[in-house]
């Protein structure tokens, strides 16, 4: 986490991982992530940034590294992984606080 200097933004690249099991080695595996930031007013978990992408079967550690520029706040990490056609399963990271 960096804090700006000279007037720059408060700019911070988080490193999200999971590591997906594809139960079969030919099954296409989709998988999304999404940072979630909580809001007070709404209180409830709104959606900042999105990413999508997919692999064929066997074990992957999905990575996803997405900008915060200048919002500090309340956090957390979601990958859904949808494996073969099967309905989509997701796991919630702890929520962590980014301040500048």
């Amino acid at each position: 986490v960096g804090i700006g200097a000279g007037g720059r933004p408060c700019a911070v690249r988080l490193d999200a991982r999971g590591l997906i099991d594809g139960a079969e080695p030919t099954a296409t595996v989709l998988y999304g992530w999404r940072l979630q930031r909580w809001s007070a007013s709404a209180r409830a978990w709104k959606s900042y940034a999105t990413a999508a992408a997919g692999f064929t079967g066997g074990r992957f550690e999905a990575r996803w590294a997405p900008d915060v520029v200048n919002n500090p706040g309340w956090y957390r990490v979601e990958l859904t992984v949808e494996n073969g056609g099967r309905p989509a399963k997701a796991a919630l990271s702890e929520r962590f606080q980014l301040s500048c």
